[in-house]
């Protein structure tokens, strides 16, 4: 495979730090883009658009950038503010220098679907989060590709999240209380979701994806999982409180995918089963 020089937006971020490593493992130059200053980066500003990204001449663009992600913050306007309108930026600038595009969506842009998502399944996001990106991936499917990632996991992953809440809490030797768990969800490691964006660089992907491993457990299942592999590493948490809160007034009891035109196009699949997956969220120290 050729090497190319990809401009990575939001290299800092949990899915874009493991696809940079991925992509400099694979020979590729790596120009990173990010809102974080760190040695050898380039600075990225979403609220003030600048031409000067490209100056580094990328043969591929890879869009991760996107501020006020977490769940506090779904429904803020700055969603359509400044992550839209620097997406749409980006897509217009790549298509005139003729540079590929890849962008990066989320399960969000459907809403709850309570069906196997595919790139047709029809989208009725119900978060402001959610209805940008769905805009910004009408843009970028029309000029390279959009990739709709579910749910990604790993370690190095925002804290306040489910598993690594779970996780960490296990670390202490806390007991976790969660819903009663019957959540059926997709579980993609984050080295598969870097494998995944690095094929579609390379293969210069275009249209409209989902990307899933395919892999459905239960929040339940997953619970009982990872507190079994915290007392094997060594800790002694009580057993979890599976059921010791309510759902969510919008829960998702199904988040599955299907990744066949992903696949197709990009020969990709997942590598890292669920329960060595898991295992690695106790390879990293707590923060």
């Amino acid at each position: 495979m050729r090497a190319v020089r990809v401009l990575v937006t939001g290299s800092s971020g949990f899915i874009g730090r493991a696809t940079c490593r991925w992509l400099g493992r694979h020979g590729h130059t790596v120009l990173r883009a990010q809102r974080t200053p760190a040695p050898g980066a380039l600075a990225l500003d979403l609220e003030h658009p600048d031409s000067a990204l490209f100056d580094a001449r990328p043969d591929v663009i890879l869009h991760l950038a996107w501020g006020h992600a977490d769940n506090q913050h779904r429904d803020d306007p700055y969603h359509f503010a400044v992550n839209l309108r620097f997406s749409e930026w980006l897509a217009e600038e790549a298509a005139a220098r003729g540079v590929p595009l890849i962008g990066v969506g989320s399960q969000a842009e459907y809403g709850p679907a309570g069906v196997v998502l595919t790139p047709q399944t029809p989208c009725h996001p119900i978060t402001a989060y959610g209805a940008a990106k769905l805009r910004a991936g009408e843009r970028f499917a029309e000029r390279g590709a959009w990739i709709r990632v579910l749910t990604a996991y790993g370690p190095g992953d925002d804290p306040r999240k489910l598993l690594p809440y779970l996780a960490a809490t296990f670390r202490r030797g806390e007991r976790a209380v969660t819903s009663p768990g019957a959540q059926r969800w997709d579980w993609l490691h984050v080295e598969d979701a870097a494998a995944a964006l690095g094929r579609a660089v390379e293969t210069r992907l275009t249209g409209l994806h989902v990307l899933a491993a395919e892999e459905l457990c239960s929040i339940a299942d997953l619970t009982r999982a990872l507190w079994s592999e915290a007392r094997r590493r060594g800790f002694a948490p009580p057993e979890p409180e599976i059921g010791g809160r309510p759902y969510n007034p919008n829960e998702l009891f199904l988040l599955a995918g299907d990744s066949t035109s992903f696949r197709s196009a990009t020969g990709w699949a997942p590598t890292v089963p669920l329960a060595a997956g898991l295992s690695t969220l106790f390879d990293e120290e707590p923060g």
